[in-house]
């Protein structure tokens, strides 16, 4: 091949891809680590925001996956803190508070009522519609 004067010549032995190792260093001061997962003081925002659904007794690994995953989420998405986590949370089970379906008030099928639960309202599609306020009735105009 012909060898363009205008470039520098490269050591074979280096590796090709230089630029993305430059980069990662360059904005490494702007780098953005989401916090660990609080798991107890999520549950603990949990049972203070909503002490009248069903509680959490045992803190299971696919409960902590679940937290896990919204966690990164909410605080990957807007940089979060760990404290503006826990601050989001805390508004996001306050939320969930003011909707009478989550909250089993909206009466049952056969005598029946359901209620939501933390796992529930940490599923993905549940999590987004209760954060949208899906399940929260509005005034009809």
């Amino acid at each position: 091949g012909t060898h363009n004067p205008n470039e520098p010549s490269r050591n074979p032995k280096e590796p090709k891809e230089k630029e993305p190792t430059v980069l990662v260093e360059r904005f490494a001061s702007d780098a953005y680590t989401v916090p660990d997962c609080p798991y107890l003081e999520i549950v603990k925002a949990y049972a203070e925001e909503l002490p009248s659904l069903p509680q959490v007794e045992i803190l299971s690994e696919p409960r902590k996956a679940h937290m896990r995953s919204r966690w990164r989420d909410v605080c990957g998405g807007e940089k979060y803190t760990k404290a503006e986590g826990l601050d989001w949370f805390r508004w996001y089970f306050a939320h969930c508070r003011e909707s009478d379906f989550l909250m089993g008030k909206t009466g049952g099928k056969n005598g029946r009522v359901w209620r939501a639960d933390f796992e529930w309202l940490l599923l993905p599609s549940n999590f987004a519609k209760a954060v949208e306020g899906r399940y929260h009735h509005r005034e009809v105009a």
